[in-house]
């Protein structure tokens, strides 16, 4: 599940479905299955992704985050009412910046590489 593409985004030649396909073709490579279709489902990988183009020197940059989530039963400190939240499992992020041309295949790898290393956080905490 991706963020919104927004117009500095699209400036820089960047879709959410470019995105996401990195993502999904990590998982798969490193053997964990994928569903698609429920959003809000027992355990969501999320890609958010800021970008902000520099046109005088065709230049992008972006901040780039992809984080695992579930619904889980929290307290906040100061209640004792438990309620359900979205819980992040694991986050890792990234700046990168890059010339136009060649930004949304560099976001690509990024986000590969990023969704790779929650892959492996998922297989350790699973042994």
């Amino acid at each position: 599940m991706t963020n919104d593409v927004t117009d500095a985004d699209r400036a820089c030649g960047l879709n959410g479905r470019v995105v996401e396909a990195a993502a999904i073709e990590a998982l798969l490579d490193s053997g964990i299955r994928v569903t698609r279709g429920n959003a809000l489902g027992d355990v969501t990988l999320r890609i958010r992704f800021s970008t902000l183009h520099f046109s005088a020197l065709d230049v992008c940059v972006s901040s780039t985050h992809v984080d695992i989530q579930t619904w889980g039963s929290v307290a906040a400190a100061y209640t004792r009412q438990v309620v359900r939240a979205w819980v992040a499992l694991d986050e890792v992020g990234t700046l990168i910046s890059s010339g136009r041309r060649e930004h949304p295949l560099r976001l690509a790898r990024e986000v590969r590489e990023l969704t790779e290393r929650v892959a492996t956080h998922i297989r350790l905490a699973n042994q």
